[in-house]
């Protein structure tokens, strides 16, 4: 997703899968559905805000571990 190639980190395949389900027509209903059946994952939502896209990162908003510092994990 991200364009420049040589800077983009190494993402699961849990992400990816993630990703391709996720493109310009999905609604916020259906990043809720993901949400629901991903729970809680802290580390796929630190993959998910990585890709600097706006619905990536409104899923990993929704699944993030509110109680872990986001901010320090983004970085």
């Amino acid at each position: 997703m991200n364009k420049n190639k040589g800077t983009e980190m190494k993402r699961s395949s849990k992400a990816e899968n993630i990703l391709s389900q996720i493109n310009s027509k999905t609604k916020l209903g259906d990043l809720r559905k993901i949400a629901k059946d991903i729970k809680t994952d802290h580390e796929l939502a630190v993959e998910l805000w990585s890709t600097e896209e706006f619905l990536p990162r409104l899923l990993a908003i929704l699944i993030m571990d509110k109680k872990t510092s986001f901010r320090r994990c983004a970085k």
